[in-house]
C-alpha cells in the first residue's frame, strides 16, 4: 500500500514504521536507531536526511578493569584474573565486548576453583563460547534428563530456525516441540511477553550471538546425510550469516574440535571444510571486497597457519576502506599476515587507522612491499 503521511491513518506496522523511518509522517522528529553494523548498509536507504551513523566500540580498558573488580568482588581474585587478560592482548580486545567481557570472567571463575590454567585455549572469539559452553555444561548436564549431544542438537536446530526467520523470541509451543525441558536449560532465557488482555510465556538465547553459536555447532555436528543442510555459497555472504560463519570456521579448529569431543562427546564433522575453502577462494578473488575484513576475521577464527597461508596466496593485494578499524581488526590482520608471504600491497581508506592501531600491525607492515 502507499505510505501514509497522516500519523493517525491506519496500516500495518511495518508500512507505518517505514513511513515513519522515511520521514513520510512526523517529519520534524528525530529518531534514534540502533542496529548491527551489518544492516546498516540496507538501513541508510530507507532513513530521512539528515542522518547519521555511530559505532558503539563497548568498553574501554579501563571500563575492563572496572568490570572484573564488580565481577569478583574479591581483591586478590581480581587482579589475579585482570592481570591475566591484561597480559594477553587479544582477551584484552575481545572484553570491549560487554557479553564476552561477562563470559571470560565466567570462565576464568571457573578456572580459579578447577586450579586450572587461567587463559589457555582462549585465543579467539569461538574458543571462548566453547569453553563457556563446556563450563555450564559441567554444572547441568547432570540435570538434563537426557545427552549433551541430544541436547546441542535440539537447541542448534532452534537457533538455526530463528536465524533463517531472523527470530530471536520463541513462544512456549515451539520450544517444547523442539527442546526438552526448555525452562531448565542454562542457555535459555524465559520471560513473560505481555499482550493486551493475558501474559505469554516467550524464550530466547541468553544473547544473540549465542543463537549464531549453537547455529555453526549445529551445521557441524549433523552427520554425513543430514549435513545437506549445510548453508549454500550464497547464505554465506549474507549479512545475517555473517557471525555464524565466523563461528564455523573457529569449530572447525583442531584444538576447538578435540575440546567438544573429549569433554562431551561432541563431534563436529570436518567434511565442510572443503566447502568453506572453496567459499572463501572464491570471494577473496575479489580485491576490492566489502567483507575483507570478514574473510581476515574467519581465517583468524580457524587459527591455523597452513590454511591462512594457502587462503592469502591468490590475494596479492588487499583494501580495506570505509570502516572504523578496531583493536581487534588489527589484532586479526597482524596474524593473518605473519601466516602469509604472498600479500604485496595493503591499502588504508578512511578507515580511521591511529598511531595506536597502525603499532599493533607495525611488526608486520615489512612484510608488504607497499603500504598506503
Amino acid at each position: 500500500m502507499s505510505p501514509p503521511t497522516d500519523p493517525n491513518q491506519k496500516a500495518p506496522p511495518e508500512v507505518t514504521l517505514c513511513a515513519l523511518l522515511r520521514g513520510r509522517i512526523l517529519r520534524e522528529s528525530c529518531l534514534l536507531v540502533t542496529t548491527r553494523s551489518t544492516a546498516i548498509d540496507t538501513l541508510k536507504n530507507v532513513l530521512k536526511e539528515p542522518h547519521s551513523f555511530n559505532e558503539i566500540v563497548g568498553f574501554s580498558e579501563k571500563a575492563v578493569e572496572e568490570y572484573f573488580k564488580k565481577f569478583f568482588q574479591n581483591d586478590r581474585l581480581f587482579r589475579k584474573g585482570y592481570e591475566y587478560v591484561r597480559a594477553n592482548e587479544t582477551l584484552l580486545t575481545a572484553c570491549s565486548i560487554p557479553v564476552i567481557c561477562w563470559i571470560i570472567c565466567t570462565v576464568i571463575r571457573e578456572r580459579f576453583s578447577d586450579g586450572a590454567d587461567v587463559t589457555s585455549g582462549l585465543e579467539m572469539t569461538t574458543s571462548i563460547y566453547v569453553d563457556f559452553l563446556c563450563t555450564l555444561l559441567d554444572h547441568h548436564s547432570q540435570d538434563l534428563g537426557h545427552s549433551v549431544p541430544t541436547l546441542v542438537k535440539s537447541l542448534g536446530k532452534l537457533a538455526e530456525k530463528g536465524i533463517l526467520a531472523q527470530q530471536v523470541l520463541f513462544d512456549e509451543k515451539t520450544m517444547n516441540a523442539m527442546v526438552s525441558d526448555p525452562a531448565g536449560s542454562p542457555f535459555l532465557c524465559k520471560f513473560l511477553f505481555k499482550k493486551r488482555i493475558h501474559q505469554e510465556t516467550m524464550f530466547s538465547f541468553m544473547h544473540l550471538s549465542f543463537q549464531e553459536f549453537f547455529t555453526a555447532l549445529y551445521y557441524l555436528i549433523l552427520d554425513e546425510h543430514e549435513s545437506k543442510k549445510y548453508p549454500s555459497g550464497v547464505e554465506y555472504s549474507a549479512p545475517r550469516f555473517a557471525a555464524v560463519v565466523h563461528f564455523i570456521f573457529g569449530l572447525l579448529n583442531g584444538n576447538t574440535r578435540h575440546t567438544l569431543l573429549e569433554r562431551h562427546g561432541l563431534l563436529v564433522h570436518s567434511n565442510m571444510r572443503d566447502h568453506l575453502k572453496k567459499w572463501i577462494f572464491e570471494e577473496m578473488s575479489h580485491s576490492y571486497s566489502e567483507r575483507t575484513l570478514g574473510f581476515f576475521h574467519c581465517l583468524y577464527e580457524l587459527h591455523e597457519a597452513d590454511f591462512v597461508k594457502e587462503a592469502t596466496e591468490a590475494w596479492p593485494s588487499v583494501f580495506i576502506y570505509n570502516t572504523v578499524l578496531r583493536r581487534t581488526d588489527c589484532w586479526v590482520l597482524l596474524y593473518c599476515a605473519q601466516c602469509c608471504q604472498c600479500i604485496k600491497e595493503l591499502y588504508f581508506g578512511f578507515c580511521q587507522l591511529t598511531s595506536e592501531k597502525l603499532a599493533i600491525i607495525g611488526p608486520v607492515l615489512h612484510k608488504f612491499c607497499s603500504v598506503r
